[in-house]
């Protein structure tokens, strides 16, 4: 009976859909199919020929839950088409009130808000930690620590800087970049977006005056397409951190962190293509910071996201001179026709993917067929073997 199970169709598929949403076509004002009111579609087909933007930081669908989109048939993103999941970024402190952190794209994490003291952490596993306050008495030109910046794939190499006081004789200590979480491997159990950075410190621009950090990037949001047929990237699909807060002209505060890059996930049953025109980035932001006259008090940069890209073969083609960054992690699975709902085609895992675990597909009939064939099959086995030990 565990074999029977195990050698079903219905124990390894990977669920395309049901096709209940029709053909998803994206192509502006006029498109109400792939909306800030939902975030799992099912679609027969997809085709984006205009700039989706409501799943961004900032954007009508950022923070919250990843977009995942199923279709039952073919993929396009058309040339010179964006859809952009990044973070949004951080605010630049200021002396009359607290900046907000930048938003997450959809399934990312937003950016720490900023406060008269200590700056706040990030949101999410990777986030960065906030930059200290400058609290000397009766100090001027006090500069805030840097915040730190969210981590996914990776921790940037450049870490978030201390500020000092105006004499440079006390030391105002930054924050950290965020730690890295989240494989490649595990998105089947597991899918979220980027983290993000932290705020950075306070400082005081004069005995009497606070300036309030500047605050965190928001981290890049997750997208997932997964079709039965083809996906072509012509277009750009862009899920970057946001900048932290802080752009070279604010006085006293702590530069904001940035945040990390989200995560990409496209699964074809046939053929999965990047092509010359097309582009898919999830790369961290940059760190925020204060008086450009001065060193201290930098924001981290964001750390790199996560890519992932599976088809039929493993094989994906990437052509000249698309660019996908970071590096994409990528499986093989064989497509096999099976039913799925009412209508169409989904696709199933073959053996030799890699140990990742992969979803069940609950909805397939052929599973509760399987199942009552191998009940049917064990009786009959069960009372074959009986009669024989009566002879």
């Amino acid at each position: 009976m565990l074999i029977l199970f195990l050698l079903s169709p219905s124990a390894f598929a990977i669920d395309s859909g049901d096709g209940s949403d029709g053909v998803c076509n994206i192509t502006g004002g006029a498109d109400t199919q792939i909306t800030s009111a939902r975030r799992t579609y099912q679609c027969k087909s997809l085709n984006i020929d205009a700039n989706l933007n409501a799943f961004k930081g900032g954007g009508s669908a950022s923070n919250g839950s990843p977009l995942i989109i199923k279709v039952q048939e073919d993929v396009t993103i058309a040339v010179g088409v964006t859809v952009d999941m990044s973070g949004e970024n951080g605010s630049n402190g200021s002396t009359g009130s607290a900046a907000t952190g930048g938003r997450g794209g959809a399934g990312g994490f937003a950016g720490g808000n900023s406060t008269n003291s200590i700056g706040n952490s990030g949101n999410g596993s990777g986030a960065g930690t906030g930059g200290q306050y400058g609290t000397g008495s009766g100090i001027t030109d006090s500069y805030g620590g840097g915040g730190g910046g969210g981590s996914y794939k990776t921790t940037s190499a450049t870490q978030p800087s201390a500020g000092n006081d105006n004499d440079n004789s006390t030391t105002i200590t930054a924050g950290t970049n965020g730690t890295t979480y989240g494989p490649e491997s595990a998105f089947d159990t597991s899918f979220v977006g980027g983290s993000g950075g932290a705020a950075g410190g306070a400082g005081l621009a004069s005995s009497s005056i606070t300036w309030f950090g500047s605050s965190g990037g928001g981290g890049g949001g997750a997208i997932r397409i997964i079709a039965g047929g083809d996906i072509t990237v012509d277009g750009t699909i862009v899920s970057n951190g946001g900048n932290g807060g802080g752009d070279g002209t604010t006085t006293s505060s702590g530069g904001g962190g940035a945040g990390s890059g989200g995560a990409v996930w496209l699964q074809a049953g046939g053929t999965l293509t990047v092509s010359a025109s097309g582009s898919i980035n999830a790369t961290g932001g940059a760190g925020g910071t204060n008086d450009s006259l001065f060193s201290d008090g930098f924001g981290g940069d964001g750390g790199d996201g996560r890519i992932r890209l599976d088809d039929a073969d493993g094989v994906v083609t990437i052509a000249n001179p698309a660019s996908v960054s970071p590096t994409p992690y990528s499986t093989s699975f064989t497509p096999t026709p099976i039913s799925s709902g009412t209508s169409g085609v989904s696709r199933q895992y073959s053996s030799s993917v890699s140990c990742a675990k992969v979803a069940l597909d609950e909805s397939q009939p052929s599973f509760v067929i399987n199942m009552l064939v191998g009940f049917l099959a064990a009786a009959l086995l069960h009372y074959s073997l009986s009669k024989k030990s009566k002879v």
